[in-house]
């Protein structure tokens, strides 16, 4: 199977879309020009993913059925807190419109988020402190 080569302006899920969909082991990776740069394996994909995801921060997880505005008030009991967000993710549960937010996040005291933001009706799921702790 030839594997078609990708530009080196590619998203991150760009390419994790084309290793799942086309079952291939590697990209070729070219610029502008036509000219190979080099590779993206699945592990180096996977690598980047954990980096952006930011896997040793502590976690939050909430569930919202309002997802409108929701993110606003988050981020302002967060802001509040001192605390900084390095990464949200938001997931569609399929279950009776409940939307899943999962934010990752460095600061102090982060333990005490979770009831900061139950205070203001938002509905935490989860915590998960840092790894580095």
């Amino acid at each position: 199977m030839k594997v078609e080569p990708v530009k080196d302006t590619l998203f991150i899920e760009e390419a994790a879309d084309i290793f799942l969909n086309q079952q291939v082991r590697f990209l070729p990776v070219v610029n502008d020009f036509g000219k190979f740069l080099g590779i993206v394996t699945q592990k180096a994909l996977f690598r980047v993913i954990t980096k952006v995801y930011g896997l040793e921060d502590a976690k939050i997880v909430i569930h919202s059925d309002d997802f409108a505005g929701t993110l606003l008030k988050i981020s302002d009991v967060i802001y509040k807190h001192g605390a900084n967000i390095t990464n949200i993710a938001q997931m569609d549960t399929e279950v009776m419109g409940i939307q899943e937010i999962s934010i990752r996040l460095v600061g102090d005291n982060l333990e005490k988020l979770p009831e900061k933001l139950q205070a203001k009706g938002i509905k935490v799921k989860e915590f998960i402190p840092a790894k580095n702790n």
